[in-house]
């Protein structure tokens, strides 16, 4: 199977597929980087919790990934039309899937 052309300028907080790229905030990226890295794998909650923050201690909920992940699906589907590449797994996370036709 071909790979979309995914790039990620972690610095730039920049997601690049093929010639259309989106803006991201830091959480963003670093949940992006995260999902990409783990490519077909399914990432708990809390996996991607301690990646949005980076390893810094916060006190909130893990659901807070859930309105995060909302959010870089809206802009993922602005780079990748032919998605969703962020999909849910019930009762354990989320995952990055590839997708070629819709």
């Amino acid at each position: 199977m071909d790979r979309l052309p995914w790039e990620l300028d972690r610095e730039m907080h920049l997601a690049t597929c093929g010639a259309v790229s989106v803006h991201l905030t830091p959480i963003e990226t670093r949940l992006l980087a995260a999902l990409l890295d783990a490519t077909g794998r399914t990432c708990s909650r809390g996996e991607l919790l301690d990646c949005a923050h980076a390893g810094a201690f916060r006190d909130v909920c893990d659901r807070t990934i859930d309105i995060h992940i909302r959010s870089l699906r809206r802009k993922v589907a602005e780079v990748n039309p032919q998605g969703p590449n962020i999909e849910s797994v019930y009762g354990q996370g989320y995952r990055f899937v590839l997708r070629l036709e819709p």
